[in-house]
């Protein structure tokens, strides 16, 4: 009767097996890191755009002994829309008077709101399209009423 054949494996074999699991392991904690810090940093210039820009619209509102204003021809309204890949939205609207200028329909403030530098950044939808809004409230002691300030992406 012939002895049992024991089968050893190579050392390069032993090592190749040992390590392939925890490389596998690494590789996807490293993917999934990754991911997501370069989700957090393109968000934050992101939402740095959008603080810009409704800092900026911020600067059209006047103060006028009835309240406030905002001269903005329509010229200027298209300059500032204006985007070569994106859809650009924006609105002003005071307490008393309504809506200045801009959209009627961009959505509310809902859902989860970050703050960044005074103003509430947030997601919704327009027109069945996902978009991020910008919103900065204008003091009521500086115009006479409290005023928004909106622009969307």
């Amino acid at each position: 009767m012939a002895a049992p054949v024991t089968r050893t494996f190579s050392l390069q074999r032993r090592l190749f097996v040992g390590l392939v699991g925890p490389l596998v392991i690494l590789f996807l904690i490293a993917g999934v890191a990754g991911a997501g810090l370069a989700k957090y940093f393109s968000d934050s210039v992101y939402d740095t755009w959008l603080f810009d820009s409704v800092s900026s619209l911020a600067l059209e509102v006047e103060q006028r002994p009835d309240g406030p204003f905002v001269d903005m021809p329509p010229q200027e309204q298209r300059l500032f829309v204006w985007d070569a890949a994106d859809k650009t939205f924006f609105r002003i609207t005071a307490s008393k008077k309504g809506i200045l200028v801009g959209r009627r329909d961009l959505p509310p403030v809902t859902g989860d709101v970050d703050s960044y530098q005074g103003a509430q950044l947030y997601d919704g939808m327009l027109d069945g399209e996902p978009i991020r809004i910008a919103s900065l409230v204008l003091p009521a002691s500086t115009y006479g009423e409290t005023v928004r300030v909106e622009v969307a992406e």
